[in-house]
C-alpha cells in the first residue's frame, strides 16, 4: 500500500513538473537607428515566457553611440514585466493589460492611450451565465452576462451603468458631474455607440486634448488586426487605428492617431508609426521601424522622429 501511494505521489510530482517546465521565446534585435540625438546603434531583448498558469513578457532596450571620442551606453525602456498574466480560471491577475473595457461595445474611457497597470478579476460561471468583478488599471466593474446583461464600470470622475435590449446597449451615468444617457450597437465588424449628457464637460478620461463637450459619437470597425476607431463630439475629433498589409513578401503595420479640437484657439495633432517584418529564415527576419516619435517605437526616449533597421533573432 505504501508503495503506491509513494508512486501515485511521484507520478502526480512528475506530472506537476511537466506541466508547469517553462517555454521561452527570446527575440534580440540590432540594427542602427537614426534620431533628433544622431547615429545610435540600438539594441533590444524580448522575452516570452510560460509556465504552469503563467504568461510573462519582458523587454529591455540599450542606445550606444559614439561621442566626443567616448562611447556610451544608455539603457531604456527597461521593462522586467511589460506583461504578466496569471489566469487560474475562477481568479486571474494581469499587469500591462492593453484591452478595452467590454469586448460588445466601446465606452468613453476606451477612446485615447489606456492606462497601464494592475488587473485582477474574479470570475464565477456556470452553463452560460458568469458574474466577473474586477479592479481594472484604477477602474472597478461588476459584470452580469448571461440570460442578461448588467454591466457597472466605475472610472476617473465617471460611473456607467449599461444593461441590453435584443442587440442594443442601452447605457445611463455621469461623467465629470455631468449625467448621460446612450445607446450602443454593433453589427458585423462594425460598433458604434451615442450619448448626451446634461452639461458640457471634458467627457474622454484618456485623452489630453479635448474640449468640454455634451453629445458624443464613437464608431469603430474591426477586422482581424485591422481596426479604425472615431470619436466625435460637437466640437472635436479623435480617430485612432491599426491597419496590416503584405508588402515585399513581408509583413507591415502602419498605427496612427491624431486629434482636431476646434474653438476660438483651434489645436490638432497627429502621430503614427510604420512597423515592417521580412523573414530571412526561420529563425531570422529583417524589419524597418520607422514613427514620428521614439516613445512608440519604445526604443529611444525622443520626441522627434525615429528610424530604425536591422536583424531580429529568434531563440
Amino acid at each position: 500500500m505504501r508503495k503506491i501511494i509513494v508512486f501515485f505521489v511521484l507520478a502526480i510530482a512528475t506530472l506537476g513538473v511537466v506541466l508547469a517546465a517553462p517555454k521561452s521565446t527570446i527575440f534580440l534585435s540590432t540594427g542602427p537607428s537614426f534620431s533628433t540625438d544622431g547615429l545610435n546603434l540600438t539594441s533590444s531583448v524580448e522575452m516570452n515566457l510560460e509556465f504552469w498558469v503563467a504568461h510573462v513578457e519582458s523587454y529591455f532596450s540599450v542606445n550606444t553611440n559614439f561621442a566626443n571620442n567616448t562611447l556610451v551606453f544608455t539603457p531604456y525602456a527597461s521593462q522586467l514585466f511589460k506583461y504578466v498574466d496569471f489566469d487560474w480560471g475562477v481568479l486571474r491577475i494581469q499587469d500591462g493589460a492593453t484591452d478595452t473595457h467590454s469586448e460588445k461595445f466601446y465606452t468613453l474611457w476606451d477612446v485615447g492611450t489606456l492606462p497601464s497597470g494592475w488587473t485582477v478579476t474574479l470570475k464565477g460561471e456556470t452553463q452560460n451565465n458568469a458574474l466577473s468583478f474586477a479592479y481594472d488599471r484604477g477602474t472597478y466593474f461588476a459584470r452580469f452576462n448571461g440570460f442578461f446583461y448588467l454591466d457597472s464600470f466605475w472610472y476617473q470622475n465617471g460611473f456607467l451603468l449599461t444593461g441590453r435590449l435584443g442587440n442594443f446597449f442601452l447605457m445611463g451615468g455621469v461623467s465629470n458631474g455631468a449625467y448621460g444617457i446612450g445607446l450602443s450597437a454593433n453589427y458585423g465588424n462594425f460598433s458604434n455607440t451615442l450619448m448626451a449628457f446634461s452639461d458640457s464637460v471634458d467627457l474622454f478620461p484618456n485623452i489630453a486634448h479635448q474640449a468640454p463637450s455634451k453629445y458624443v459619437w464613437i464608431s469603430d470597425y474591426t477586422d482581424g488586426s485591422f481596426s479604425i476607431l472615431t470619436a466625435m463630439t460637437e466640437k472635436e475629433l479623435h480617430l485612432q487605428g491599426e491597419v496590416p498589409f503584405n508588402i515585399f513578401g513581408g509583413n507591415a503595420t502602419i498605427t496612427f492617431s491624431g486629434y482636431y479640437v476646434g474653438g476660438y484657439q483651434p489645436s490638432y495633432g497627429i502621430s503614427g508609426a510604420f512597423q515592417f517584418v521580412k523573414p530571412i529564415s526561420k529563425d531570422i527576419s529583417f524589419f524597418l521601424d520607422a514613427a514620428t516619435s521614439g516613445q512608440l517605437l519604445n526604443v529611444e526616449p525622443v520626441e522627434g522622429p525615429v528610424l530604425w533597421s536591422g536583424l531580429t533573432w529568434r531563440f
